[in-house]
């Protein structure tokens, strides 16, 4: 089950989300920001 989150983020940020949406692997922000996140979970566990 997924919960719904907001979050405030910058341009800038918003900018590069639309970039790696463009490169088509995500469906949409929402699947850029959890596999981000998940990353970042592996890297620093």
């Amino acid at each position: 089950m997924k919960e719904r989150i907001s979050a405030t983020v910058s341009k800038e940020t918003i900018d590069i989300v639309k970039k790696v949406l463009k490169k088509g692997k995500h469906r949409n922000m929402s699947h850029v920001i959890e596999d981000a996140i998940s990353e970042y979970n592996d890297k620093h566990s």
